[in-house]
């Protein structure tokens, strides 16, 4: 028997549907095969409207494949990671320049005394005798009063002593009634600088 000769009556109903579809299928593979551009043109018909809602998980879509344009802002948004850990000291910065000098800061008075006299001031000062007679020279300011306002020494070297004899000196500022009553070492009371702020 050959290709041309018709099926024989005996095959049946089955056979002749075998041979049919095997004829098909190889026709189909042979259309795609020859010509590629029937298989990009269906998957150009299919769109997201024809794949049903909810249908695509995440195994459907290729791991690392999506970037951040394809999600929403909101969802960008949300992926901030929880805070790190507080990282190691930066080394020391160089040091700035040096800034201006500031405005002379306002002085109420000033004076000093030298062998227990009152030498030079800034004016309107008097040095007046202890109302105790301890010999501690006490200075009245017109405007301030000692129980309310400061008053800042510093020993005034020079005179008969020698730097030596300085050695242990000290002073310190106490109050005669109203005024600033200088107190210290014999020596250092004698001779000292004064500022009242």
């Amino acid at each position: 028997m050959t290709e041309s000769d018709p099926l024989p009556v005996y095959l049946g109903r089955s056979t002749v549907r075998l041979k049919f579809a095997i004829s098909l299928s190889l026709a189909v593979i042979a259309l795609f095969v020859w010509n590629p551009g029937v298989a990009s043109s269906a998957r150009a018909l299919i769109t997201g409207a024809d794949i049903k809602d909810g249908s695509v998980t995440s195994a459907d879509i290729k791991d690392k494949s999506l970037k951040t344009t394809d999600l929403s802002r909101a969802t960008v948004k949300g992926l901030k990671g929880a805070t790190g850990s507080r990282g190691a000291q930066g080394p020391q910065g160089a040091v700035g320049p040096q800034g201006e000098q500031g405005p002379q800061g306002a002085v109420h008075a000033w004076g000093t005394v030298r062998d227990g006299q009152l030498v030079d001031q800034s004016g309107g000062l008097t040095l007046e005798p202890d109302p105790h007679g301890l010999g501690v020279p006490c200075i009245r300011v017109p405007g301030r009063h000692a129980a309310t306002s400061a008053m800042v020494v510093t020993m005034r070297f020079g005179g008969s002593l020698s730097h030596e004899q300085w050695q242990g000196e000290y002073l310190a500022v106490g109050r005669c009634g109203d005024m600033f009553a200088v107190m210290g070492s014999a020596a250092a009371r004698q001779s000292f600088n004064f500022v009242v702020p």
